[in-house]
This record gives structure tokens, C-alpha cells and sequence, in this order.
């Protein structure tokens, strides 16, 4: 969100929290001046801040504590909460209304402290559109990175958001396509999950597949995260290097929870 770069606002708090120490401080300020931290220090300095030609605005909150803001890292700003399926959401709403969802779901998440949140998964176009709104200052949230469609075999986890793509031809092609469009991250549903035409006991695309959306995706700068439910999907996923492993459940193919340790160690390593 645009902030005024001709202010510096300088908060003392109460107590603040700044996630190295391991007690909340007392006596503390801190300024910001647009979107950066400009200076930490004692309250008792603060009068004294050189503002460098910004107008300087104290900002007072004796019985309040501040802490820096929190990372979301697996979101999907579409979905409602309500306990229906992505399947039932699919055929229930359109795009508007997912796009007008996810702006909710991202002022809530501000006014909750979250600064930066990853959406994991969105139906089309409507992740990078949230992005471009938030980057206009149209509505108010945190700073978002965005995968768009997960990439998916067809009638794979997530396949309704717009992602299906089979063999390496395809994958290559989807991968270039979403970040075309602003894509900050490439997600893959690696095996299946809660959609119901998928099995998350089984590894949904190949390693050749997976290489070839790795390579794609880092040579264009992007880090790549795998929805992985099933022990064979996550060897899979770390035959081909990438980048993160979601859920990284120790399932085998008959849908019994078996712990792996070599696996593990893989993962460790």
C-alpha cells in the first residue's frame, strides 16, 4: 500500500517487540517514514530525530506493546472459511467475487499485524490482480507475493483454479505464462490433495516434470514450492531441487501414515 513518503512518524510504545531479544523492551521508539524503518532507538532520542525536511509526527501509545509484522506464508486470499470445497466454491462464485474475497481476506490480515503474506494458490487471473490493487493503493493489505494457478496434472489438486499442465512441453509453457504475468513464486501440486478427482497418497507428476518447472522457474528467478502429501511426492520433489516442500506428509501410496527417516534426513540435509 502507497504510503507518504513526506511524513516521518515516530511510534513509542509501551513495549516493543522486536524478534531477536527474548524480552519485550521498555523505552524504546521507533521511526517510519513510507514503507521503511527509518531508525530504532530510545524514546528519549526521538524528540531529537532528524526528520531530513519530513514533517514529524509522534505517535504515542504508552500501554501498547509493538512488534514487528508477521510473515503468512501459506494463504489462498480466495477462499471464503466457510467449510465449503474449492470444487463447491468453484461452481458457486466467479472470479469478481473470489477477486473481491481475497481483498477482504487481505485488509483483515493488516489489521491482524500480518505485513507480508504469500497466496498459495488462486483461481486465474485473480492473485496478480489483488497484487496490482494493493500495489495502486485500491485497497488496503500487506505487501502479497503470488503464485497464481498452482501448476497441476489435469484433474489434479487444485486443477479448478486454471493450472493443468501434463508433460514437460506444457509444464515448461505454464511456468513462462505465470510469470509473464507477475507470478513471484512457481507452486506445484506435487500430489494430490482435499480435490477430489486427486489422490494425495500418490506423486502426481514425474521427476523429468518437475525438473523441467524447476528449471524454468529458476532461471527466470523464481523460487518453486511443492503441495506434497505422500512420501513418493516429496522424494520427487527433492530429486528436483526445489526450492520448498508444503505439508510434507509421510504417507504412502495405501493411504497408511508411515515415518520415512531416510526421507527425513533428505529433507534435514
Amino acid at each position: 500500500m502507497p504510503q507518504d513518503n513526506n511524513i516521518l512518524r515516530v511510534i513509542l510504545p509501551g513495549k516493543l517487540i522486536d524478534g531477536i531479544g527474548t524480552q519485550p523492551q521498555e523505552g524504546k521508539a521507533v521511526a517510519i517514514q513510507g514503507n521503511s524503518i527509518k531508525w530504532v532507538g530510545s524514546a528519549a532520542d526521538a524528540d531529537n530525530l532528524d526528520s531530513n525536511g519530513a514533517t514529524k509526527e509522534i505517535m504515542e501509545f504508552p500501554g501498547g506493546t509493538l512488534l514487528a509484522g508477521l510473515f503468512d506464508i501459506h494463504t489462498h486470499t480466495n477462499m471464503p472459511g466457510d467449510g465449503r470445497t474449492g470444487e463447491q466454491i468453484n461452481l458457486d462464485d466467479n472470479d469478481e467475487i473470489r477477486l473481491l474475497r481475497s481483498a477482504r481476506n487481505a485488509a483483515t490480515a493488516i489489521a491482524s499485524g500480518v505485513t507480508t503474506m504469500c497466496d498459495c494458490g488462486s483461481w486465474n487471473r485473480t492473485g496478480f490482480a489483488l497484487k496490482e490493487g494493493l500495489s495502486a493503493g485500491l485497497v488496503e493489505g500487506p505487501r502479497v507475493l503470488v503464485s497464481g494457478p498452482p501448476l497441476t496434472v489435469t484433474g489434479g489438486h487444485l486443477y479448478y483454479m486454471g493450472g493443468e499442465a501434463d508433460g514437460v512441453a506444457e509444464v515448461r509453457k505454464m511456468v513462462r505464462n505465470l510469470v509473464k504475468q507477475g507470478a513471484d513464486f512457481i507452486k506445484i501440486a506435487a500430489s494430490g490433495g482435499s480435490t477430489s478427482t486427486s489422490d494425495p497418497y500418490r506423486a502426481a507428476y514425474s521427476v523429468d516434470e518437475l525438473k523441467a518447472i524447476v528449471y524454468e522457474s529458476h532461471n527466470r528467478g523464481r523460487p518453486v514450492l511443492a503441495h506434497c502429501r505422500c512420501t513418493d511426492a516429496i522424494n520427487a520433489a527433492l530429486d528436483a531441487d526445489v526450492d520448498a516442500i508444503l505439508h510434507c506428509s509421510f504417507y504412502d501410496n495405501d493411504g497408511q501414515y508411515r515415518y520415512d527417516q531416510e526421507t527425513a534426513e533428505r529433507l534435514a540435509s
